[in-house]
């Protein structure tokens, strides 16, 4: 709450502000109710566009307030002397709702606070803006006092633990984590209590708990803020109940898959499973699971299956494998020459072609192998190795590749071109040779006309 004086007068118009204390603040919510919240809560998610708050989205005059428009002169008085009490105070309200302001002033209590004043609140809802985002008030020019924040606070200029831009802030406390919003880098004027405060901004007996941040635009000045250990915060008898629980929530479309909790500064030791979702691979995010110093939550990532692999020997691949595999599946082909006998003893010698399908999720899956034939004119038999022995197999062919199942995502093979038996051939031949001369005797005993001979004459 703060006190307005003006004086208007011929001479112009003098405006005093001044910031009241909590006695005069609860004295005021003794006296009348208008402009007062009390233990007011919220849960649910927040978003607006600017000015977006967990409890409220700003605490500000929105009328005329000028005193000389509601002056009615009375007599020959040239000078009037007014006090305008403008009343705004919050206080024992709490947040755990997600606040996201698609512009400016975000805050996990307030979005903008003109004037007023806040004590007791508490915050744990994560708060994301594009500038003056704060986990109490995203920017706040009254005062903030005693209140507790546990975060992850998102934006890309002036992002506070308390106030994203500050003017006084007395004994908060504060365990946050401070992210640069997506199309930013690093936070420019980030701190643990106030991202930025201002030229004659009241900061005194804050804590902060963070491993390498300070209090204001990085820096910390023992007047206004100390840095604390998690034990010693936790331990604090102020503290708000369940500030000290930490914990990681595991969600997959919008549904909570577990809920594990963690010690400042330690991690998790497994992961649950991610729920399986048909057509995708699903994993979660790749976090240091090992090092967590924030609640948060973690939303499973669904990647479309890999319907085909293909070797790296160019645009035309010399192997091409079908199946389901996760984004990092990868093939492998190696060849070797190689030598072996058949089962009637013959002996076949060629190139051997190890396929390797590996897999870190699915592990080693059946696929089909399209093998491009090294002569696209010929016919091929496939030697396939199983164990110590090779086993014939004619392949499906399909234009210039050969079709090979591959169970279990490795095979050895070799592609053995056909040759015909020269003797068959042979044999073939004469055959149709002599078929044709038959059918050409047969056609001209069938086509030749009768010889006629002339009678003899009689004597």
């Amino acid at each position: 709450m703060r006190a307005l004086t003006a004086s208007p007068d011929a001479g112009g118009s003098d405006t005093i502000f001044a910031d009241v204390s909590r006695d005069q603040a609860e004295q005021r919510l003794q006296e009348q109710g208008d402009g007062c919240l009390v233990n007011a809560a919220n849960t649910g998610e927040v978003k607006g566009d600017s000015r977006a708050g967990g409890i409220v989205g700003s605490l500000a005059n929105e009328l005329d307030t000028d005193p000389a428009a509601h002056w009615q002169q009375q007599g020959d008085g040239s000078t009037l002397s007014a006090e305008v009490q403008l009343c705004l105070i919050v206080l024992d309200c709490r947040n755990s709702g997600t606040v996201t302001a698609r512009k400016a002033e975000a805050g996990g209590i307030a979005g903008r606070m003109d004037f007023g004043y806040t004590a007791d609140c508490e915050n744990t809802g994560d708060v994301t803006g594009a500038s003056q985002v704060g986990g109490v008030a995203g920017r706040s020019a009254g005062v903030l006092e005693s209140c507790w924040v546990r975060c992850a606070l998102t934006g890309g200029e002036e992002v506070g633990g308390v106030a994203g831009y500050g003017g006084e802030i007395n004994n908060c406390r504060t365990m946050v984590e401070l992210l640069p919003g997506e199309d930013t880098q690093a936070i420019r004027y980030a701190g643990t209590i106030a991202g930025r405060a201002a030229s004659d901004a009241a900061l005194a007996d804050n804590q902060y708990v963070h491993e390498s941040l300070g209090a204001v635009d990085g820096v910390t000045r023992a007047a206004q803020a100390l840095p604390a250990n998690f034990e010693s915060l936790a331990a604090d008898p102020d503290a708000p109940d369940g500030f000290a629980r930490l914990e990681l929530t595991f969600t997959a479309d919008g549904k909570t898959v577990a809920t594990v909790t963690f010690r400042y500064g330690e991690g998790v030791t497994s992961l649950p499973a991610v729920p399986q979702k048909d057509g995708y691979v699903g994993q979660w995010p790749d976090l240091d699971y090992t090092h967590l110093t924030y609640s948060q939550t973690v939303e499973a990532e669904y990647i479309p299956y890999a319907s085909a692999l293909a070797d790296d020997s160019g645009e035309t691949p010399q192997v091409l494998v079908d199946g389901s595999f996760s984004p990092q599946a990868k093939v492998t082909v190696t060849t070797a020459e190689t030598s072996f006998s058949d089962a009637d003893g013959r002996t076949h010698s060629g190139l051997a072609y190890t396929i390797t399908v590996t897999d870190p999720v699915f592990g080693a899956p059946d696929c089909t192998v399209h093998f491009r034939k090294p002569n696209t004119a010929a016919r091929y038999t496939l030697w396939i190795q199983q164990d110590d022995t090779w086993i014939e197999q004619r392949p499906q062919v399909d234009g210039s590749y050969l079709l090979i199942q591959c169970p279990g995502g490795q095979i050895t093979f070799v592609a053995e071109e056909t040759t015909a038996n020269v003797w068959l051939v042979f044999l073939i031949a004469a055959g149709v040779l002599l078929a044709a001369a038959v059918f050409v005797i047969l056609w001209r005993r069938h086509t030749r006309k009768p010889h006629h001979t002339p009678p003899k004459a009689e004597n």
